[in-house]
């Protein structure tokens, strides 16, 4: 079988790259669907790096011509912007057993991780508390010329056990915003779980803090 080949013999890992890309004019047609193979090196390296969050990155895909025996080729097809979708693993061994490729254009909805910030700011969570995740990420649509950020930060400033924690809590940079088929409203990130306080704590902190303590 060519893909167990690939993966044996050439430390290589097998998919497809399809999708559209309009700004490539490029319409998503079966026949734009091109089979890849990728170093598995570079490959677990990236996973290793994002974990849970590499199929929230885009990657500049570049495709070389085969290398012959004789020293010819390699020389580079084609660079696609591509978002890794698709991934499947080995049922037995935890390694990759291929993954496929989605093409990104600026102004196409991407899944961007959260990422938690002032937790200090937070007497909850100040004092081992923490928020139970629903969702990790949120689909947003960067427009051209901004940069994807890395996460999109959410604020804990006083975060209270037992708070659900919304989108209202999400700082967006300039360019990037929710995509339109999330519905701010009942966007969920998780919410707010924590130690009951003690007596002392609840008069430092006042009678109303203290209440949703409790």
């Amino acid at each position: 079988h060519a893909s167990n080949w690939l993966r044996e013999t050439q430390g290589l890992i097998p998919g497809i790259v399809y999708g559209r890309d309009d700004a490539r004019g490029i319409t998503g047609a079966s026949s734009d669907s091109r089979l890849i193979s990728t170093p598995f090196n570079q490959f677990q390296r990236e996973r290793d790096l994002y974990c849970i969050y590499f199929k929230c990155r885009v990657y500049n895909l570049t495709t070389y011509t085969d290398k012959l025996e004789d020293g010819t080729g390699g020389e580079i097809v084609d660079v696609q912007r591509v978002v890794p979708v698709e991934l499947q693993m080995h049922p037995i061994v935890n390694k990759v057993y291929s993954c496929n490729f989605l093409r990104y254009y600026p102004g196409k909805p991407i899944p961007i991780p959260i990422v938690e910030i002032n937790q200090e700011e937070s007497l909850t969570m100040k004092r081992g508390g923490f928020i139970a995740p629903i969702n990790r990420t949120i689909r947003c649509v960067v427009e051209e010329g901004v940069a994807i950020p890395e996460g999109l930060e959410l604020d804990c400033t006083g975060l209270m056990n037992g708070d659900v924690v919304r989108a209202d809590r999400l700082i967006f940079p300039e360019g990037v915003k929710v995509a339109e088929d999330v519905d701010v409203r009942t966007f969920l990130h998780g919410s707010v779980y924590g130690r009951r306080s003690d007596p002392k704590e609840n008069k430092e902190v006042g009678g109303v803090e203290g209440a949703k303590e409790e």
